[in-house]
């Protein structure tokens, strides 16, 4: 379809300036640099009672100029206004709908299902992209073909705060992933050619807190995977995205996310031997998460199953016997 300029789209609350209300993104050019037509891109917006920032993520998806760009919209039936916006606006959306679903990650299947693109991503309807995403990372492919996920860096915000902090990506590797359990890809930046999209099969929804972080350490084991510097979207917080709820969520998905990982037919063996190092720092990382949720036992516990089974997590180059000590302490004063 066709890429809206301002002037198509309906005009903006009152008091909203700048991108994506009065500014909009440079137009791509009608062809590549070497004169071939742009590839299809497919983005999708999963949505859910988000009413009050989905007019902003729906525009920075459909001005970002792109000539060959296909959007859809799976809302999960709302009922604070969702769909008035969505309304407004489904002249530009190649498919729109709204109805029960099985969560965020049941709506991104339903919009990499119906795609034809040969790039998809997904954009949450709290979230924005920034001018010119979609044209940088589709250009990235053409000069990588090897790589099946590119991502950059994202800015972070609180609600609807104007001031903004950096949350930046960087190059890593699966190996270090798995050993840390961090995973420095932020999920709004990140951009996938269908063929690994096609490889790898849906996302599970069955997955509440970890779903993004299960299909990237999906798509980084069965493919190789880059780093592009430059902020490309906002990722926005709000009470809905730290939740207590959301937090306890970790200390059950985390252990079982990594654990059944290593059972994949998917996982390379060469990466098993990984297992008790990648459970030790799971059970860590919960150990930190009860801190913070005020489960002070829970994260002795966590603790003193991390060390069971790695014992040498204690001399890692994180300082976390000093963690230890801080926890017992807290736990006793």
């Amino acid at each position: 379809m066709a890429a809206p300029t301002l002037k198509d789209l309906p005009p903006p609350p009152p008091m909203r300036t700048g991108w994506p209300w009065t500014e909009g993104a440079p137009s791509t050019p009608a062809t590549m640099p070497d004169g071939a037509p742009w590839p299809r891109m497919s983005m999708t917006t999963p949505s859910f009672n988000q009413a009050k920032y989905l007019e902003e993520t729906i525009r920075s998806v459909l001005l970002q100029g792109y000539p060959n760009l296909e959007y859809f919209i799976f809302d999960g039936g709302s009922t604070d206004g969702s769909l008035d916006i969505i309304r407004k606006y489904e002249s530009w959306v190649t498919y729109c709908e709204s109805g029960r679903d099985r969560g965020q990650g049941d709506a991104i299947n339903k919009g990499f299902a119906r795609s034809t693109g040969d790039y998809v991503a997904w954009i949450n309807s709290d979230d924005v992209l920034y001018p010119g995403f979609i044209t940088r990372m589709v250009t990235a492919f053409q000069k990588r073909p090897d790589c099946g996920l590119l991502y950059g860096d994202v800015d972070t915000a609180w609600d609807m705060e104007t001031k903004r902090t950096p949350r930046l990506g960087r190059s890593t590797t699966v190996e270090e992933m798995l050993r840390t359990l961090k995973i420095p890809i932020p999920q709004q930046s990140c951009m996938w050619r269908r063929s690994v999209v096609e490889k790898i099969g849906p996302l599970e929804p069955g997955w509440r807190v970890t779903l993004d972080r299960e299909y990237l350490m999906r798509t980084c084991l069965c493919t190789k995977f880059g780093y592009i510097p430059g902020s490309v979207a906002l990722f926005r917080y709000h009470s809905g995205t730290i939740a207590m709820s959301e937090q306890r969520g970790w200390l059950t998905e985390i252990p079982k996310l990594y654990r059944e990982m290593f059972e994949k037919e998917y996982f390379p063996e060469k990466l098993r031997a990984l297992r008790r190092e990648t459970m030790s720092s799971a059970f860590m990382f919960c150990a930190r998460t009860a801190v913070k949720c005020g489960e002070q036992w829970k994260s002795i516990v966590f603790t003193i199953k991390a060390i069971g089974i790695y014992p040498w997590l204690l001399f890692g180059k994180n300082d976390v016997y000093t963690a230890i000590r801080k926890r017992f302490r807290k736990l006793l004063s």
